[in-house]
């Protein structure tokens, strides 16, 4: 599979898109540009076959259910240089893959988090781009991940209830930023009147 430009819509609470769920099979989901609507995709633990997605700038929007893995741990996650683009679309959702780094570039596309709910990240990733919040949560606290300056972007000043949970890390020459405000030790993040844009990095170090 792969797409890139237009949309693909599985809007059933029941459908997901299924990929090497058969022993010694393989599936490949290219999303290059566009948008996947859909629950999940999918590959049961107790199958031989391979599935992979590839994230490359396409959105994949989730369609409400009561399923909590977008990619379970058998599966692969690729980040390339257009990067993984999540709209949790109100739902609280994990990601149980590993999202690697696979592209050339020293520097892929990174992670952005779409819509109101919220996305766990509970496999440590080796992706190497930004990670944006634009609206909702993202929680990486039970991860190693390393971030570079520069690196965490928690969506615009205003957006109400930003999170962006990254627990007990080393932050080293990471700076925080918001809008085109970088933050700086002990600087206060300004937001709009009535809102609340909160990046919690407690215990910070």
């Amino acid at each position: 599979w792969r797409i890139s430009g237009g949309s693909l819509l599985c809007t059933n609470a029941t459908y997901d898109i299924r990929l090497g769920n058969v022993d010694n099979g393989s599936g490949t989901f290219e999303l290059a540009g566009g948008m996947v609507y859909a629950i999940r995709f999918y590959k049961a633990s107790n199958v031989s076959g391979t599935a992979t997605v590839i994230f490359d700038g396409g959105l994949f929007k989730v369609y409400p259910s009561t399923y909590i893995d977008l990619l379970n741990s058998t599966m692969d996650a690729k980040v390339r240089e257009g990067g993984a683009v999540i709209d949790t679309n109100g739902g609280n959702k994990n990601m149980g893959a590993v999202m690697e780094h696979d592209c050339l570039a020293a520097k892929d596309g990174g992670l952005t988090k779409k819509g109101n709910g919220k996305l766990l990240i509970s496999a440590t990733p080796t992706f190497t781009g930004d990670v944006k919040v634009e609206a909702g949560t993202l929680d990486m606290s039970g991860t190693s991940f390393a971030l570079g300056a520069d690196a965490v972007q928690p969506g615009e000043l205003g957006v109400d209830g930003i999170v962006l949970d990254l627990g007990e890390q080393q932050f080293g020459r990471t700076q925080l930023v918001a809008g085109r405000k970088h933050l700086r030790p002990a600087e206060d993040l300004p937001v709009e009147a009535g809102a609340i844009a909160t990046v919690d990095v407690s215990p910070s170090r």
